[in-house]
């Protein structure tokens, strides 16, 4: 496939390879009442790939995909001439690789304290980036306050996550004082309005976060479809919604954030409400799609067993 890198595509903060694939082909009701789900690493080099490719063809340039070999998904990016991360999920000890890393804590309240020390102190000698899933609940922060008598950004604080490059993902229950705290530290708040509706997580309120001046990225994280644009145009509108205010959250300017730089584009890839994006036209060849089928064919039937045995 070729890739004009002078162009402008999407950029997806967030991809979750496995959960993403599963609930595209596989009944909600069904994977979420499953406590865990294992996968082998062909299945993981499967996955990363057909996520790639389906990045690829909703005209992402940039994607961090979720992996459990960070070699996985570093191949299938370069593969399809993709650029991004592998997104290593909630581990103590660090991959190999750490460059195009970043090491995902997916639940802090899962780890000791001592457990989220080690792998803050261990990530910043490599300088590897972290993402959070974090403030997706009151119930989580008030865990928090109970067990830490600390605030949930100063709770982060103390552990030294905030020190290097920390992306929050989620922060829908996060209030004034903590989103302040976590901008003077420059942190990055990664929002999935379509997986938070989907999962019935709650709305999105991009206007604490941009009172605050903080970084917004958005991500489809474990949407089955990758839809950046809609992604932009869902978080706008349930911020006009609860705020009762459609200037607060402009979708023409968000969409900015899903935007890889690069020249002027020459093909239509959407419209955003008023707007009219214009990206790099992705030609996906014939010889992908085919690919991205068997692909899909393989999982499915991987998955299969795995579910109903």
């Amino acid at each position: 496939m070729q890739v004009n890198k002078k162009q402008k595509g999407f950029k997806n903060y967030y991809y979750d390879s496995l959960m993403s694939f599963l609930y595209q082909r596989f009944s909600k009701q069904k994977i979420e009442s499953l406590d865990e789900i294992n996968i082998t690493d062909e299945e993981d080099k499967l996955l990363c790939e057909y996520g790639a490719i389906k990045n690829a063809i909703a005209g992402v340039k940039e994607v961090n995909i979720s992996c459990k070999n960070p070699a996985n998904a570093i191949n299938a990016l370069d593969k399809y001439g993709l650029k991004g991360c592998a997104v290593v999920d909630d581990m103590v000890d660090l991959p190999e690789i750490t460059s195009r890393v970043i090491v995902h804590i997916k639940d802090v309240l899962a780890r000791t304290e001592n457990e989220l020390q080690d792998i803050a102190i261990k990530i910043g000698r490599t300088k590897v980036p972290v993402m959070i899933t974090y403030g997706r609940s009151l119930k989580e922060l008030g865990t928090i306050d109970k067990e830490y008598g600390l605030s949930p950004a100063t709770f982060l604080e103390s552990l030294g996550f905030l020190e290097r490059k920390c992306m929050i993902l989620g922060g829908n229950a996060l209030e004034k004082d903590d989103l302040n705290l976590l901008a003077t530290y420059d942190a990055v708040m990664v929002v999935s309005p379509q997986a938070d509706m989907y999962l019935a997580r709650g709305f999105i309120n991009l206007s604490p976060l941009l009172s605050q001046g903080l970084e917004i990225a958005f991500a489809s994280e474990a949407y089955p479809k990758v839809d950046m644009l809609a992604e932009v145009e869902l978080g706008a509108g349930q911020t006009a919604n609860l705020m009762h205010n459609g200037n607060i959250a402009k979708p023409e300017e968000l969409v900015l954030k899903v935007l890889v730089e690069g020249g002027k584009g020459q093909v239509a890839s959407g419209r955003l409400l008023h707007c009219v994006v214009e990206v790099e036209k992705t030609d996906v060849s014939s010889v992908v799609m085919l690919r991205y089928l068997e692909i899909e064919n393989k999982l499915i039937k991987k998955f299969k067993e795995k579910l109903w045995k």
